[in-house]
């Protein structure tokens, strides 16, 4: 209670002297400016948040129609977009989200993977897309191991994020790859040529152990070397390459310690860059949310990163959430509703904490099929038990969702109930 009234009145410090929090790159484009206004706005406003869903339009478990790649599972037709369909300028009409709620999310992502051709253009294409339809757009980056070749999870190799760095062995490498990523985000324009803004999640859940970029592996990563790792591409991409649409965001994953009045380094600050690499200050969390027994606990880390943020004047949000082992959306049908929305709103299984209603964004993962009997969903779907209970929760007035209420963000010509 006493870090919340302190934090409050920071805010309320800020608010009187006009502050309204800077963006780390002060050369950003007019449209990647507004961005971070909205969602700084966003956040400052406890009564909406803005609700994300990953590859939102690339790929879906039921409502699938050609041209779309189509799976059959349990009778219903999962859907992919295609590179074919990048090539014949094909619509992105499908999402599971709009096929139950009538609406686009308002945030989506999308992800660099390996930065192959044809990969990027899938990719540059539904991000153009997801614009034109007012969504906003972050990107992730499933990098593959550089020191083994395996996947992003392979955790052999010896201080891999120290050698990324200039003078080790897989700096010229790695600079190759940002080389790629800043030609994709210097072309990556909008339909009236205007350079479209998206959020980066670097490093992102690197307190964990799960990724070569994290801690507490056989690589043997330190919090300091992610560090400077962090604060090397916000260098090479803003500094040396001109890159200046994109917004910066850390977002370590749940487990850390209370970070207002438990120590001076608890996890979540272990792989911090610092405040002049970070726009967006991120949460990822998939433990806590799987029982009623841990939301609390939710809650806690949740307001802690808001108040921490709010502190250094930054970003919070929810960059990931969600049910990830074996579809446990079927078992809770109501999960968003009955857990992840009333945590938010501090009610039924949890303690009332105002914090946790400050965030911009809160960000789940993407439904896909690669086979009939190989799907992973993060939402209930068109025909799925849980479909009446996600409606319900995408129609609550706190979620914000592209074209409800008059909500679009298709920069920079932002409609009132987008906050410019």
């Amino acid at each position: 209670m006493k870090a919340e009234i302190i934090t409050s009145l920071i805010v309320f410090i800020n608010v009187l002297c006009g502050l309204n929090g800077k963006p780390i790159d002060p050369q950003l484009t007019p449209e990647t400016k507004q961005l971070y206004e909205i969602l700084y706005k966003h956040a400052r406003d406890p009564d909406h948040f803005l609700f994300g869903h990953h590859q939102t339009t690339q790929s879906g478990v039921s409502g699938g129609v050609p041209p779309y790649q189509l799976i059959n599972h349990k009778g219903f037709e999962a859907w992919q977009f295609t590179d074919s369909m990048v090539v014949n300028g094909s619509a992105d009409i499908l999402s599971d989200i709009k096929l139950v709620s009538g609406y686009y999310p308002a945030f989506t992502g999308f992800e660099f993977f390996q930065l192959y051709p044809e990969w990027l253009k899938l990719q540059r294409y539904l991000t153009q897309k997801a614009h034109s339809h007012g969504m906003i757009v972050a990107m992730s980056w499933h990098l593959n191991n550089i020191a083994t070749g395996g996947t992003a999870w392979d955790v052999r190799g010896h201080k891999i994020v120290r050698n990324l760095l200039p003078g080790g062995k897989l700096n010229k490498i790695y600079n190759s790859y940002l080389d790629i990523i800043a030609s994709y985000a210097n072309n990556l324009y909008d339909s009236n040529g205007r350079l479209i803004p998206f959020v980066f999640r670097l490093f992102h859940e690197s307190n964990g152990g799960w990724f070569w970029w994290g801690l507490n592996n056989t690589v043997n990563n330190t919090g300091e070397d992610i560090q400077a790792a962090h604060r090397y591409v916000v260098h090479y991409l803003r500094d040396i390459r001109n890159v200046h649409n994109i917004l910066y965001a850390t977002s370590p994953n749940a487990g850390f310690a209370n970070l207002t009045t438990g120590g001076t380094l608890p996890a979540y600050m272990a792989t911090y860059p610092g405040d002049d690499f970070v726009d967006i200050l991120g949460y990822d969390d998939y433990q806590n949310v799987r029982s009623t027994r841990t939301l609390q606990r939710f809650v806690d880390c949740l307001s802690e990163v808001v108040l921490y943020s709010e502190s250094k004047d930054k970003i919070p949000a929810l960059t990931e959430v969600g049910l990830n082992l074996f579809n446990e959306i079927d078992l809770i049908p109501d999960w968003w509703n009955d857990y992840i929305l009333n945590s938010i709103k501090g009610i039924k299984y949890v303690k009332k904490n105002p914090a946790t209603r400050r965030i911009a964004y809160a960000l789940t993962w993407a439904n896909s099929c690669s086979s009939p009997t190989n799907c992973n969903y993060y939402t209930p779907w068109l025909g799925h038990p849980g479909q009446k209970y996600f409606y319900n929760f995408t129609q609550d007035p706190m979620v914000v969702l592209i074209g409800k209420l008059g909500y679009n963000f298709s920069l920079p010509l932002i409609s009132q109930r987008g906050y410019l």
